[in-house]
């Protein structure tokens, strides 16, 4: 019905708004039912004040880079590069700069070392999202969905990458290898690590799920799978992987499966090493896909897709196994909270976290997949019924907390709604009733009061406080509305804008952080630490006593658009590291016969050393550009070092030849 645009994370706010056609100018004309529930979506929203955070330090440690160059859909002249491209030459030729690194989907570290794998141009893969075609290109002021002929939503291989904190130089870490140019992997949205072996994993149209996994102590790629087969059963396939957690030296991750006609969730154990990394055997099922998982009370908790907690039985020594497969508990699900059908279909458990006693947790809700099957999902037809629908459909994200799940007094709703719309079939209107458990909200209306805070997406504790990381899509909403492909039905933006009460200042994501659970959070940030292209906290871990945190940012054509990786520092924190990391200058990439450098902030490369273990000057090459090639054919095998030299710094980083 609305072709393209179903793709757009930003649609269902502007249909729930009523800015569809002519239905958007005639806002007097609408009925009391769908002024009734904009009143709802919009009345009684206050959001938190921003906190002063003056012992908080934010570093900006790497951005993706600038990979693109882009002259309009379609044009033959469209670069991609991924060590990143010649930014002055690009825009001397008429191009605009493009970022297509959109999320840090993946991070874990080990000792030494933070690895992240990404995706490419999210906003192009909504499609698969909602289980859609790809679709004709588009493009709005601050991305585009380039699809030549042929292609798929520019469904480019995501990368791996791998910083060391103490040298701030980044290695690509992306296989180039037989195996995966056969592979169809979207995205490497997940990533965990134990035991000198880093796995990165993520959905693949082509296989269902493509996992790899590499060597810790020299960055070794040790080989792809597709997870067929767990534990040696026959016609098992894991088709989604997404959270991994590291227990008294147990690897777990948690799964989506098929076996013949069953599906649901699995939690797998890794039983491998370097040697044989793809051994994992089943020690839980879970009715719903287990998405998120946290150590809680002596046992593992699971956040399913759709909405529900699992729970493990109490971890033996050495951990679980295959015996405790059967033995998991639901003890909460969606509908305890949730009355309308339809939005318990596309609700999953978000941010996820045991914090001082209590297990929290938040929700993600996807708003662009209404219109693709609401309509279908309750019969609607006409223009003001699925209007009513989408704006009784909305939902802002809700946090929950509970100790035990022992009564119903337990869990305790902290942001929420009293009362959620809920659509009765044989009257065909949508009606405000309580919330199916009579929760009340302890600090206010869902969203933390903000309408676009549609995800809560990640939580860790850091500095005994427990940060919470969101996705406010309200950044998205102004460069739609703007876009030729999308009609405001002689409505100006700025006036739909005003409606939906939208401030440009707070775009970016907002970042919560409670440090006593009787107290109401605290705001970090409303606006993504000064990025207000960056629309959600995908990932944080802490490492050597910094709060690191992975970005989502699809707004590829966004002078600010693109993934970054940044730490968070608080300067009372008893274990913070005196020496902050050291912001990443150069990216580079190894093949069988030569070395990639780029400077990630465009600096010419004035030369390029190689030096033996001794101090043995091998080669040097000169150059005056941001990249430089050092050919290492012909070496003998061994360990060397490569010396850069820019025109404002130099840095120096070990390889391994074979």
């Amino acid at each position: 019905m609305f072709g393209r645009f179903t793709s757009l994370l930003t649609v269902a706010s502007l249909v729930c708004w009523g800015i569809v056609s002519h239905v958007s100018a005639q806002i007097p004309s609408l009925s009391a039912d769908i002024m009734a529930l904009y009143g709802y979506q919009m009345d009684g929203r206050t959001s938190l004040p921003l906190g002063t955070n003056e012992n908080i330090s934010i570093y900006n440690v790497y951005d993706a880079p600038v990979d693109g160059c882009y002259f309009g859909l379609s044009n033959p002249k469209n670069t991609y590069d991924p060590m990143g491209i010649d930014c002055e030459a690009c825009l001397e030729a008429g191009g605009r700069l493009k970022i297509n690194g959109s999320y840090v989907w993946g991070l874990t570290s080990t000792s030494d070392k933070i690895y992240w794998g990404t995706t490419n141009n999210l906003l192009c893969l909504a499609f698969a999202i909602v289980g859609e075609a790809a679709t004709t290109a588009y493009e709005t002021s601050d991305w585009t969905c380039d699809c030549p002929e042929g292609s798929s939503n520019e469904a480019l291989p995501p990368r791996v990458y791998v910083y060391e904190p103490n040298s701030g130089v980044v290695k690509d870490l992306t296989p180039d290898d037989e195996a995966v140019k056969g592979t169809a992997c979207t995205g490497l949205r997940s990533a965990g690590s134990l035991n000198d072996v880093v796995f990165l994993g993520g959905p693949d149209t082509k296989h269902g799920l493509t996992v790899y996994a590499y060597s810790t102590k020299d960055d070794t790629f040790l080989g792809l799978s597709h997870f067929e087969n767990v534990s040696n059963i026959e016609g098992f396939q894991v088709t989604n992987i997404r959270k991994w957690l590291v227990i008294d030296g147990v690897l777990y991750c948690g799964v989506r499966y098929v076996h013949g006609e069953k599906s649901g969730g699995a939690i797998l154990r890794w039983r491998g090493n370097a040697e044989n990394p793809f051994q994992f055997e089943v020690v839980g099922y879970t009715a719903a896909e287990a998405a998120e998982l946290a150590f809680h009370d002596g046992r593992i908790y699971v956040g399913g897709w759709p909405a529900m907690i699992f729970r493990s039985p109490e971890l033996p020594e050495g951990g679980l196994t295959a015996d405790h497969a059967a033995t998991w508990e639901t003890v909460w699900s969606m509908s305890d909270y949730e009355i309308d059908p339809f939005v318990l279909r596309l609700t999953g458990i978000g941010g996820f976290k045991s914090y001082k006693g209590r297990l929290y947790w938040g929700f993600l809700h996807i708003p662009w997949a209404y219109l693709s099957v609401l309509p279908a999902y309750y019969g609607l037809t006409s223009q003001e019924d699925i209007l009513a629908a989408v704006l009784g459909a909305w939902r802002s994200s809700a946090l929950f907390s509970a100790s035990d799940f022992s009564s119903k007094d337990d869990v305790v709703m902290l942001y929420g709604e009293e009362k959620l719309p809920q659509f009765d079939r044989a009257k065909k209107k949508w009606e405000i009733k309580p919330n199916a458990s009579g929760y009340k909200p302890k600090w206010g209306r869902s969203g933390a009061g903000n309408l676009f805070l549609n995800y809560i997406w990640s939580m860790e504790v850091y500095n005994d406080k427990l940060y919470i990381g969101t996705m406010d899509m309200s950044d998205l909403i102004e460069p739609a509305l703007n876009s030729s492909e999308f009609s405001l039905g002689g409505m100006s933006s700025s006036l739909v804008l005003n409606m939906l009460k939208v401030d440009k200042k707070q775009y970016g994501y907002d970042c919560l952080v409670i440090d006593d659970p009787e107290k109401e959070p605290s705001l970090v940030t409303n606006d993504g630490f000064g990025n207000p292209a960056a629309y959600g906290i995908r990932n944080m871990l802490v490492h050597d006593g910094q709060l690191y945190i992975g970005t989502a940012n699809p707004l590829n054509l966004h002078e600010q658009g693109g993934w970054s990786l940044l730490t968070l520092t608080e300067r009372s924190a008893p274990t913070a590291s005196a020496k902050q990391p050291e912001v990443a200058d150069l990216l580079y990439r190894q093949t069988d016969s030569y070395v990639e450098i780029s400077s990630l902030k465009g600096e010419s490369i004035e030369s390029v050393t190689l030096v033996d273990m001794a101090g043995r000057i091998l080669r040097k090459e000169k150059g005056d550009s941001p990249t430089a090639v050092l050919v290492t054919d012909g070496l003998p095998g061994g360990v060397y070092v490569v010396m850069v030299q820019t025109n404002a710094v130099t840095k120096s980083f070990k390889i391994k030849v074979r």
